[in-house]
């Protein structure tokens, strides 16, 4: 049996948003708004790292398997930056970015969230594993690193991009706006500031 990201997972990911949504309704439709990019985007992520699941012997035999002992990295760096690494970092990018929108705490927490999700993810891939018997996915510590490395850079954008919009919003003539592009950077300002609470 094949498990896939098909409309039965799908359909138990919007009832989730709507329950979500629905105890959240009281905070406002801009922050609605940015949990449902966060919610999208998690999802997202949770696909691409844990399905599709196989759990036959066809497929054994089709796709090929990974030893669970061979399927497992516990040692950081010990393979070369390929591509893999650089789509890990992109792919938690948006988690720095977003999660300060959403509650405001200090930097390390953010980081740390991001630690925890990666490696919450990493052991849904060793589950899965052990409960099938083999791997097509190797559980890998560069993963973890790689992943908290974009929430830092995620950080980073967001904290240079709140720098931004305060400096627009002290002096937004100095970036030769006219009237109607104003009215846009102000509006995109108050939103950033209704979020972060600055």
């Amino acid at each position: 049996m094949v498990i896939l990201f098909d409309c039965k997972v799908i359909a138990i990911c919007i009832i989730l948003y709507l329950i979500m949504a629905f105890c959240l309704r009281k905070k406002g439709l801009i922050f609605l708004g940015v949990y449902t990019l966060f919610y999208i985007y998690m999802v997202q992520v949770i696909r691409i790292t844990q399905f599709p699941i196989y759990n036959t012997e066809f497929e054994r035999e089709l796709i090929g398997q990974v030893a669970i002992g061979n399927g497992i990295n516990l040692i950081p760096f010990a393979n070369t930056l390929d591509i893999t690494s650089v789509l890990n970092v992109i792919m938690f990018i948006p988690f720095g970015t977003l999660v300060p929108l959403l509650c405001r705490r200090r930097w390390p927490v953010y980081i740390f969230l991001g630690m925890f999700f990666s490696v919450l993810l990493e052991g849904l891939q060793l589950i899965v594993a052990l409960l099938v018997g083999y791997t097509f996915r190797v559980v890998d510590v560069n993963d973890i690193i790689f992943n908290t490395l974009g929430v830092v850079i995620g950080y980073i954008i967001f904290s240079i991009m709140i720098r931004i919009i305060k400096k627009i919003c002290k002096d937004p003539e100095s970036l030769g706006c006219d009237r109607k592009e104003g009215v846009i950077i102000q509006i995109f300002v108050c939103v950033a500031f209704h979020l972060t609470g600055m």
